[in-house]
């Protein structure tokens, strides 16, 4: 049995700060700003436990279980999020009036009621009360030598998300939308959006928060595999994985939880590049002169889509809203096979290698996609990448 626990303190703040007027004065002039609190202050204990049994005593089986949480690695994003000197800039409606050096007109559009919103850290606020995200993943599995030199195994993982970070407008609460129904462009349904109240246009006071929508995510996986150590000049090792990692779909610090425009088909979600059915397989065969063969198979299910679509007309302006649930549709599978070939020749008793090798990608030149436009319109589904066409690559390895 092995028990630890790791400790950590992390502290996100901003120094003092300034930044000369922008080209348009009147909206940004000059600015300083004083070493900003810190904008959280974290300390966090995880326990990392595991345990490992040898059920007959004869060292050939073990069964093991395991539960440890880890914390979400941060950096600077929270610090630049809420930074008051970073970039920002404000929206106007502008009919196109100008001044005599041919700038618009601040006369024409600089009024509350040309104004549309605004972005950038000036806006946006940490909440004082920010937990950190974490991840609780337990694992239970069994392992059994077999005929000497094979291994076979299962095993289950779970893994749950908790606390994660998103943000919401508190300036604009969810009462402020109305329902209103629209036409779904890629089903022909009708399909209910969300319309702005006109005295929330434009108001903007996002906070960064912990969302408990986002508390719904897991994964659950149970993965095969064999291993075959080198014998008899041949080796291999082989897994198949069934999983399923599901839950709300969250956009991080772009998104909006209090725009319902934003929540549809939100929920029940395929997260992340959650992929079914996964199987690998490779190989090492040690063929008569020396020459290694090392096959390498991969097989997965294509990961899930996001189709959205632009509804312009509100009166908030355009919003990008999900036309169905991520997972509804997928890319293709892949399939992919490789080849490697290689000879080595010891020099000088040994202490001199040369090894040519040649790396045969994509054995059956295989073009799945592996991306595709998911915005509807002209270009809805086309293709934006591909995974490489055969390739032949050779080399020459030296060691000394």
């Amino acid at each position: 049995m092995t028990v630890g626990v790791r400790y950590e303190n992390f502290v996100a703040w901003l120094p003092a700060q300034a930044s000369p007027p922008a080209g348009f004065p009147t909206l940004f002039p000059t600015r300083s700003f004083t070493r900003q609190p810190n904008s959280v202050d974290w300390n966090t204990f995880v326990p990392r436990t595991g345990i490992s049994w040898d059920p007959k005593g004869d060292s050939k089986s073990v069964v093991h279980a395991g539960y440890n949480r880890f914390t979400l690695s941060e950096g600077t994003r929270l610090a630049e999020a809420i930074n008051p000197n970073a970039s920002s800039y404000q929206i106007y409606k502008w009919n196109g009036a100008e001044t005599a050096s041919g700038a618009p007109d601040p006369n024409e559009y600089l009024t509350p009621a040309n104004f549309l919103g605004s972005v950038g850290g000036i806006v946006t606020t940490v909440d004082p009360k920010l937990r950190r995200p974490y991840d609780d993943e337990v694992n239970v599995g069994y392992e059994r030598q077999l005929l000497g030199d094979l291994r076979i195994s299962v095993a289950y993982y779970y893994r749950r998300t908790k606390q994660q970070i998103s943000r919401i407008n508190s300036a604009i609460p969810t009462s402020a939308y109305s329902p209103i129904t629209v036409t779904n462009p890629l089903t022909g349904q009708a399909m209910t959006i969300y319309s702005l109240a006109s005295a929330f246009v434009g108001k903007a006071a996002y906070v960064i928060t912990n969302v408990d929508a986002l508390n719904d995510n897991n994964y659950n996986g149970v993965e095969f595999s064999a291993l075959k150590r080198l014998t008899r000049h041949w080796q291999v090792l082989a897994g198949f994985t069934v999983q399923r990692d599901r839950g709300t779909y969250g956009n991080a610090l772009s998104d909006n939880f209090n725009d319902p425009n934003l929540g549809i088909n939100r929920n029940n979600a395929l997260l992340d590049q959650d992929s079914t059915y996964v199987a690998k397989i490779g190989g090492t065969y040690q063929a008569p002169w020396g020459i290694t063969f090392s096959p390498n198979y991969q097989y997965y299910t294509g990961y899930p889509l996001l189709p959205t679509n632009v509804f312009t007309g509100l009166p908030q302006g355009s919003e990008t809203i999900n036309l169905l649930p991520r997972g509804g549709i997928r890319l293709p599978n892949i399939s992919v096979l490789n080849l490697r070939l290689s000879r080595p020749f010891k020099f000088r008793e040994g202490k001199i290698g040369l090894e040519p090798i040649a790396d045969l990608l994509n054995l059956t030149n295989s073009e799945p996609v592996t991306a595709e436009t998911t915005s509807y319109g002209a270009n809805y589904l086309k293709p934006t990448n591909l995974v490489n066409p055969f390739v032949a690559r050779f080399a020459l390895r030296l060691t000394f």
